[in-house]
């Protein structure tokens, strides 16, 4: 049985995070997550500018990398859902 992309980043430490400005242009950022139930979950500061960049458009590339930032393996595109920018109470 295949692992699916998200499970098979279980064992990884860091993901690198690609978000998109308006104009296309693709900003990487390496962030900490966690993988639970099947979904992938970052947390940041709500005022940063990768959540004004996703609030824009929900496009995004995810990739293994290191702590600063190196991609490991191949790039993932992906989209976030609509409950995805909701605050933790």
């Amino acid at each position: 049985m295949s692992q699916s992309p998200i499970g098979a980043l279980e064992h990884e430490a860091y993901i690198n995070l690609a978000t998109f400005r308006r104009n296309g242009n693709a900003v990487e950022t390496p962030v900490w997550f966690v993988v639970f139930a099947g979904k992938l979950y970052v947390f940041t500061d709500g005022t940063s500018a990768k959540v004004k960049r996703l609030r824009a458009t929900p496009r995004v590339r995810i990739a293994p990398c290191s702590a600063r930032g190196a991609v490991t393996a191949p790039w993932r595109e992906g989209t976030l859902g609509k409950q995805s920018l909701s605050p933790i109470a």
